[in-house]
């Protein structure tokens, strides 16, 4: 390949010889950047971010997607929208933090401020502009198409293209294979720069909880309910408690739909009951026989609880799918072993 050169678009195809050939200068040449701008970035649909990202409202982040600068930010009613970081006024730089939360953004060169909706909600000097200037057509100027897909969004420069759904087509097989093997949602880990399967419990917003089918949510309040029995210094678990405060937090996710679930737990304030007239398990005292000689569901649940209680008590509220169920196989051959041991310390020589 070194002696081929070539114009920035050829292209040599020998199908005899079994050869394909591009010229190096398509992969480096601006002029053939310009025209994929042109003809593919500017009409196709360009993933921007996910839904784990902007985890409360007015939570933003800036992004740079097909050289354009973009505000990707759920505003304070929680819905998610992409604006150019532009002002209207002067085309200045609007948002000059990489990400962060606010419920305005104001433009350093000449002041004016937009809601997180994007509308224009001040002008500086106001008086000395024409009567009516101040309108809605100056509001931060919103992509032409913004859709998602399973929490995946994608923005469009073109108004008139194909819907995401049709464009992703057979690929959404492969969006929800990924998607799919997370219990409660996945998340975007900050700093990896790509997906793990692991779920920051601190993020996950109260309509995550509230949309989860009955079964996975039974396995997300068996984790959190180890968390927040850890945080309170209790081991023991009361039937009529767990149904109750459960019942509490889902009442108060009700109203503050886009408030995370930790919060939830937080101001719904659940709490152990009087210890006479229900039944109470002392999770401590479960031994390696009891746990393996469980019905599977069962198992599960007081799995989850458990991972609950040992995140909490190591302060990570994020859960790593693949370590738990790495963990739970080790668990349960070490119980095979020690059936006489309690469980907890079954995790605690076991588990990593």
């Amino acid at each position: 390949m070194d002696q081929y050169v070539g114009t920035p678009l050829e292209v040599r195809s020998d199908k005899d010889a079994g050869t394909f050939q591009v010229s190096r200068r398509v992969f480096t040449d601006q002029d053939v950047l310009d025209l994929e701008h042109e003809k593919i970035f500017q009409r196709c649909w360009l993933y921007c971010g996910h839904d784990s990202e902007l985890t409360e409202p007015g939570s933003f982040i800036t992004r740079t997607v097909a050289g354009r600068d973009f505000i990707f930010n759920r505003d304070t009613r929680g819905q998610v929208g992409v604006f150019y970081n532009l002002c209207t006024h002067r085309g200045g730089r609007v948002c000059r933090e990489k990400s962060g939360k606010a419920s305005v953004f104001q433009c350093f060169y000449h002041g004016w401020v937009f809601s997180s909706d994007g509308s224009l909600r001040g002008i500086p000097q106001e008086g000395a502009y024409p009567e009516g200037y101040k309108n809605d057509s100056r509001g931060l100027v919103r992509v032409p198409r913004l859709e998602q897909y399973r929490g995946f969004w994608f923005i469009n420069l073109d108004a008139n293209a194909m819907s995401l759904s049709d464009y992703l087509a057979g690929a959404k097989e492969y969006i929800d294979n990924i998607v799919d093997q997370s219990e409660i949602a996945m998340t975007i880990v900050p700093g990896a720069g790509h997906a793990q399967m692991t779920l920051d419990m601190g993020r996950v917003t109260c309509a995550d909880v509230l949309a989860l089918p009955p079964d996975r949510a039974e396995m997300f309040s068996a984790f959190m309910s180890g968390w927040f029995n850890q945080r309170f210094g209790y081991v023991s678990v009361g039937f009529d408690d767990f149904a109750r405060n459960v019942a509490s937090v889902k009442q108060w996710c009700t109203m503050n739909p886009q408030r995370t679930i930790m919060a939830a737990l937080e101001q719904s304030h659940p709490q152990p009951g009087p210890p006479g007239g229900q039944i109470k398990v002392d999770m401590s005292l479960i031994t390696c026989k009891q746990y393996l000689g469980s019905d599977a569901g069962r198992q599960q649940t007081i799995a989850y609880w458990m991972s609950g209680y040992f995140h909490a008590s190591k302060g990570q509220p994020v859960f790593d799918f693949q370590r738990f169920a790495n963990n739970r196989r080790a668990v349960g051959n070490h119980c095979k072993k020690h059936g006489g041991e309690t469980l907890m310390s079954a995790i605690q020589k076991s588990a990593r």
